[in-house]
């Protein structure tokens, strides 16, 4: 596979894009804490999440938010390599698992733009704002796109096993019947 077929490449993402987010990364990663508790806030404030959560005890929802915190720290760095795109596939697919909708993954998202935005705007200067915005925008959709592509593969599993069984039983049970019509 050459390099034009990365997905960094694929949403333009260039080496100066990830060194501009490097160059940013610790203010970014500076109110990581507080994007994360206010993704869960957000989350348990609407009835629809909040009822994946709604058996969780406080501290496992604690221990949610840091992986959240870990989430956006490792986003910033992971400059979505292979590793990382892997790792976002499985969490993808225990969304899947889980019953949290793609709508709700996609949605959230949003926190960490309109998070990211108000640093941007202001503790960035002008002349490097619109630059990292970009870089940023595409950071999520990467990272989105992987998590989609991961729920996507679970339910195409699914999927495949409930249709092996299927024919399976109507194999098991073709016999059945043309015995009992003879």
């Amino acid at each position: 596979m050459d390099a034009t077929s990365t997905l960094p490449n694929f949403l333009g993402l260039q080496d100066p894009d990830f060194q501009l987010i490097d160059r940013y990364r610790d203010l970014l990663e500076s109110e990581t804490p507080a994007l994360a508790h206010a993704f869960y806030d957000y989350l348990l404030a609407h009835p629809v999440t909040a009822a994946v959560f709604r058996d969780f005890s406080r501290a496992r929802l604690d221990a949610l938010i840091q992986k959240q915190a870990e989430h956006v720290s490792g986003l910033l760095a992971s400059r979505l390599d292979k590793s990382w795109r892997e790792s976002m596939r499985r969490i993808g697919a225990m969304h899947y698992h889980r019953g949290i909708e793609p709508s709700w993954v996609a949605g959230a998202y949003i926190l960490y733009w309109r998070h990211w935005q108000k640093m941007l705007q202001e503790q960035v200067p002008a002349s490097d704002r619109n630059l990292l915005r970009d870089a940023l925008f595409r950071l999520l959709i990467g990272d989105l796109m992987v998590q989609l592509d991961g729920y996507a593969r679970a339910s195409r599993e699914t999927d495949a096993e409930r249709l092996a069984l299927f024919l399976s039983l109507i194999h098991i049970s073709e016999p059945t019947r043309l015995g009992m019509i003879s």
